[in-house]
C-alpha cells in the first residue's frame, strides 16, 4: 500500500495536476491549502481522506474503483463528485467535470 498520510503536506505550496499513479491512500488534510488544477491521476487509489485537497480545482479525475471519499475529498466540486461517483457505482476509470451541467461525467 503507498499512502500519502494525514497532513502529511497540508501548507506545502503546490500547485497544477496531481500526478500519483500508485498512491492507494490519501488521508485527511494531506495536501490542503495547495492549489492543484487540471487532472487528479490516482488510478488504484481507494481512499481519500476528508479535505485532503480543500482548495484545489480538478476538472478531470482518474480514480480506482469502490474508493471512500471523505467531505471536500478533492476541494471544489467535492459533493458532485461523491454523488456523481456513486451513481456509477463507484467505478474505476475517468470522470470529467461538466460546467454545463454541473456534474462529472464518467468516460470509462
Amino acid at each position: 500500500m503507498t499512502t500519502v498520510g494525514n497532513s502529511a503536506f497540508e501548507s506545502s505550496q503546490f500547485d497544477g495536476e496531481f500526478n500519483c499513479p500508485n498512491v492507494t491512500t490519501v488521508g485527511q488534510y494531506a495536501f490542503r491549502n495547495s492549489n492543484f488544477t487540471g487532472s487528479f491521476y490516482c488510478p488504484v487509489c481507494t481512499q481519500i481522506g476528508s479535505s485532503a485537497f480543500l482548495n484545489s480545482n480538478f476538472t478531470q479525475i482518474i480514480i480506482g474503483a469502490n474508493a471512500t471519499l471523505g467531505t471536500s475529498c478533492i476541494g471544489a466540486h467535492s459533493a458532485e463528485f461523491i454523488n456523481d461517483y456513486a451513481a456509477n457505482g463507484k467505478l474505476a476509470g475517468t470522470y470529467v467535470w461538466d460546467a454545463g451541467t454541473n456534474h462529472w461525467i464518467y468516460q470509462g
